[in-house]
């Protein structure tokens, strides 16, 4: 069993460095780049949506504080004039308001801290996108030179041997003679 399990293992390893090798490391690259992007701007929509929610929670805050002045203006009306059974309605009411202002302010401070973390992710991964074009950049550059190496050196420019010197000078010397 210990012979088989060692075997397996060889055989993946083999099996990965073969894969690496046909792997074209520029076109993983460029493709991590472009996955990249598109999560970029997922996430920046995604705390587009945030902050409108966040914009709409505090709205609605807002509209809460003014029912809550409104229903305690006719709480004092109500005790002023002796309407006890009015007074505990319209105090219902104003609890409830309360209970919905404590959750919107919960739920506007959940939402703010999201939004935080969701910035400082978003930074440290265009600050990680920057960097993976940078070196997207330079392995472009890199294959760019090696091509042209490789081809002036199947063109044989800059490499030239005696034989063909001499040749060339014997020639050019016939042409000359004529």
């Amino acid at each position: 069993m210990v012979v088989f399990n060692r075997f397996t293992t060889l055989l993946s390893a083999d099996l990965h460095a073969v894969l690496d090798k046909l792997e074209d490391p520029l076109a993983s690259l460029k493709l991590a780049v472009r996955e990249m992007e598109c999560a970029l701007a997922d996430s920046n929509r995604n705390l587009e949506a945030r902050r409108r929610t966040t914009e709409m929670l505090q709205r609605q805050q807002g509209e809460c504080e003014q029912q809550i002045a409104a229903l305690q203006q006719q709480l004092d009306a109500c005790f002023e004039s002796n309407e006890e059974m009015l007074a505990k309605s319209v105090l219902r009411n104003k609890l409830l308001k309360e209970k919905h202002q404590a959750a919107l302010a919960k739920a506007f401070s959940e939402n703010e801290q999201r939004a935080r973390q969701e910035e400082k992710s978003l930074r440290e991964n265009d600050q990680r996108l920057s960097a993976m074009r940078e070196k997207l950049t330079l392995l472009t550059q890199q294959s760019t030179t090696q091509a042209e190496s490789e081809w002036r050196s199947a063109c044989g420019e800059g490499e030239l041997r005696d034989e063909e010197l001499e040749v060339a000078f014997l020639q050019e010397k016939q042409r000359r003679a004529h």
